[in-house]
């Protein structure tokens, strides 16, 4: 897996958030932050995967989950998301 997240509640924030199966993919580790496991004739299209990993992390942050990236073995790029500041998530957790 390609993502560390904080809790399950973290995770259903995030995965609301996605749009679209690659996007859920990144969130929950299957497809790498980096994009280098684009074969074929995705592959053609690295800068477009590039720009959608990118809008999903600006919607992440505009959520409140804080998210960074942390380095794994052999250079590998880790997602961390971690909403233990994000209001929302607060929200549920009292009601």
């Amino acid at each position: 897996m390609t993502t560390r997240i904080d809790s399950q509640a973290t995770l259903d924030l995030a995965l609301s958030i996605c749009r679209g199966s690659y996007q859920r993919s990144v969130v929950q580790g299957y497809s790498r932050l980096s994009g280098a496991d684009l074969r074929g004739r995705a592959r053609r299209y690295a800068g477009h995967y590039a720009a959608s990993r990118a809008n999903l992390l600006t919607r992440l942050e505009a959520a409140g989950i804080d998210v960074s990236e942390d380095r794994g073995q052999h250079g590998l790029r880790i997602l961390v998301l971690d909403g233990s500041t994000c209001a929302a998530l607060r929200t549920q957790a009292v009601a």
